[in-house]
């Protein structure tokens, strides 16, 4: 049983020749594609990274805030008491 073999013609290589070229154009810029996305995914994560400092960077200014209130309070209660201590103490007269 053999079968007759047909051999392409000029045409249909000529024609496979094109969608080699065309394939090879579509590898190409699938190739550059992933270039670029891969890429976009490094600064990105750059980009991540950066914003996670940031947000650490603004819980550390957080707790300074909390630490400067108390300071504060503590200050306002030494104002309040050094008031009342030179009032009742430096003999204080009504005009």
């Amino acid at each position: 049983m053999t079968e007759d073999i047909k051999h392409p013609t000029d045409s249909e290589l000529a024609r496979l020749d094109a969608i080699e070229a065309r394939l090879d154009a579509i590898e190409a810029s699938t190739r550059e594609s992933i270039a670029a996305t891969l890429e976009g995914n490094r600064d990105a994560r750059e980009m991540l990274e950066i914003f996670q400092a940031v947000k650490g960077g603004f819980r550390v200014l957080g707790w300074l805030a909390t630490a400067v209130r108390w300071a504060g309070y503590i200050a306002a209660a030494g104002v309040a008491v050094y008031g009342a201590w030179q009032l009742l103490h430096a003999g204080h007269t009504k005009p």
